[in-house]
């Protein structure tokens, strides 16, 4: 699944029922991929409480990527191109951090 979630001044909330209802899905391995992609303008204040409430729905061994962009066009096209893989078949978000940052000279 991917969630693209826009609204950089609402925090995320799950009803009750959805709680229940994502943690059955979510205790079957693999069953369940969550990716995201944050859309936010730069300066709103509660975009960290929103990003972090949008981290906190995905709890499964195999987390999925999550991206947060403000208004580069470029980075949203290259975000999504990576989500293009299935999970399975794509390295850990971390994992491929570790490994970008070891390449810069």
């Amino acid at each position: 699944m991917i969630v693209i979630y826009g609204r950089s001044a609402v925090v995320p909330k799950l009803p009750k029922d959805m709680q229940r209802a994502r943690a059955q899905v979510a205790s079957r391995p693999c069953s369940l991929f969550m990716d995201c992609l944050f859309l936010h303008r730069s300066g709103v204040a509660q975009a960290q409480s929103v990003y972090d409430a949008l981290l906190s729905l995905d709890d499964s061994d195999f987390s999925g990527h999550f991206f947060e962009i403000t208004t580069a066009r470029e980075l949203i096209y290259s975000c999504m191109g990576a989500l293009l893989a299935h999970p399975l078949q794509r390295r850990q978000q971390m994992e491929q951090l570790v490994l970008q940052l070891d390449r810069t000279p």
